[in-house]
């Protein structure tokens, strides 16, 4: 047989690109970015001359210069359970849909295993992380993983008070108890009265839905037998015993910790002749698939399907008035901004715009109405406790301090480690164009140059509001574009 030389494959990289396109490599480079300072027609011609080639971006490289790795990490409590497989699913679909990968972890209500998973994801240098279900308190959690890129989905617990007081930032609890309460009101209401719970063990979440049912059933004059059939933590691998206990002392209905239980329970009675719903009626909780298509089909309580962290609006004013004196500045004003919104008030001079602007950033209180932040009231809060940032008209700089210091100061206040206020201040002096001009004062530097320090200091606080009072007025057309790009990025 004769032997062929091969020709080794060449990868092609970006100065191919370049080449083909006749530009230079950083314009080739910023023309696959969709940067605005690059021309239509010339960024048209990069990506002809990518596709042509089959150019493939090398992802450790615009890592290194985005300082971002387009990774995720989710960190769920078991990924053999369904509930969790959906969550597990959903959050790739969407992670993906948005040009992330997932790195996934189980922790197992194990501490352990929880401290593992986190130290994987800081090592691979993810963008952000979730933790879902988890054992670790959020002050250890926000430890080893960065707590601006770091979010908590927790279930209902005994310690949140049917959440009185403030929220905390980056937690997001589910409200599992309205749930279970509403089933049992539906269960009375069908006529049932003698109604069992079916738990799991000493989970926290299990005494919040036990608690819930007791609540319901003395709500309706019935007293609760709450306690009438232990379960273990994982009842329903082993149904069969608890199936036994509940045959000998059949109530009218049951309502289970979760859906599996339910099942496996329906599956156990059905071997000892028990059959639901004509003989006791079962009601499960977490909506999963197998709910759907069992048979007969499971009663259970399902999970609104909604964007976690976006159920609540951004910004909500409701009948907001300012007065003052005998002056109405702002009249019964009620709106409604949504996450990721850009919302725009238009109008002449004394109209109120700027009033509106400094009642959301605190720096004015409602005569009366209501403003809400994600969901949260915050009337009475002063404006260091928002997540808002402001850019005013007259840019608000500090005097006394150098742009890096002005930059810097809302990253101190707010406690972050030297080396990422730091990072930050240097990210987004270089974002607007003054990385240069660090240790500049502001009577140094031009009128157009501090309104980009203003803008550059709201930035980079990474707040979740961002009010902008005519904040690109004085610059120039190039760095208007530039700036409007950013923004919406």
């Amino acid at each position: 047989m004769a032997a062929h030389d091969t020709v080794p494959h060449r990868r092609v990289v970006l100065d191919d690109v370049a080449r083909m396109a006749h530009v230079s490599r950083s314009t080739a480079s910023r023309a696959l970015v969709d940067d605005p300072r690059i021309s239509e027609p010339t960024r048209t011609a990069v990506k002809h001359a990518a596709s042509e080639l089959r150019y493939v971006p090398n992802a450790a490289a615009r890592s290194l210069r985005a300082q971002r790795t387009r990774i995720l990490g989710l960190l769920l409590a078991n990924l053999s359970d369904p509930v969790h497989g959906q969550i597990a699913a959903a959050f790739e679909q969407e992670a993906l849909a948005g040009g992330y990968r997932v790195i996934f972890g189980a922790g197992l209500q194990d501490p352990t295993l929880e401290r593992k998973a986190l130290r994987i994801f800081t090592e691979h240098a993810a963008d952000g992380v979730t933790m879902v279900s988890c054992v670790l308190a959020l002050s250890e959690a926000q430890t080893r993983f960065r707590p601006d890129r770091l979010i908590m989905v927790q279930p209902d617990h005994r310690r949140v008070q049917r959440y009185r007081g403030p929220l905390v930032p980056g937690v997001i609890m589910t409200d599992d108890a309205s749930g279970v309460e509403a089933v049992v009101d539906h269960l009375v209401a069908t006529g049932y009265r003698d109604i069992a719970y079916i738990g799991s063990g000493a989970r926290a979440s299990s005494t919040v839905h036990r608690e819930a049912v007791g609540r319901a059933l003395r709500k309706h004059g019935i007293r609760p037998q709450l306690d009438r059939f232990p379960s273990a933590d994982d009842g329903w691998r082993a149904p069969d015993a608890i199936a036994a206990l509940i045959a000998a002392d059949l109530p009218e209905a049951l309502v289970c910790y979760e859906d599996v239980l339910a099942l496996a329970l329906m599956d156990a009675l059905r071997r000892l002749g028990i059959r639901a719903p004509d003989d006791v009626g079962i009601v499960g909780f977490d909506g999963i698939l197998f709910a759907e298509i069992s048979n007969p089909r499971l009663t259970t309580v399902w999970p609104e399907d909604r964007p976690v962290g976006e159920s609540q609006p951004a910004i909500e004013l409701i009948d907001a008035t300012k007065r003052y004196g005998d002056v109405v500045a702002l009249d019964g004003v009620s709106l409604q901004i949504e996450p990721g919104e850009f919302f725009c008030l238009l109008g002449p001079s004394g109209c109120g715009k700027t009033t509106t602007l400094n009642l959301i950033g605190g720096f004015l209180p409602l005569t009366s109405g209501e403003l809400r932040i994600e969901g949260r009231r915050v009337n009475d809060l002063p404006p260091h406790k928002r997540n808002v940032n402001t850019v005013f008209q007259n840019y608000a700089l500090f005097p006394h301090m150098t742009v890096a210091q002005n930059v810097a100061f809302g990253l101190r206040m707010a406690n972050l480690a030297t080396d990422e206020i730091r990072r930050r201040t240097d990210e987004y002096l270089d974002l607007v164009g003054l990385l240069g001009l660090s240790q500049r004062s502001p009577s140094q530097l031009s009128g157009g140059q501090q309104q980009r320090v203003a803008l550059a200091r709201a930035l980079a606080k990474r707040p979740a509001v961002l009010l902008l009072d005519e904040p690109l007025g004085a610059l120039d057309l190039k760095l208007r574009h530039q700036m409007q790009f950013e923004l919406a990025r």
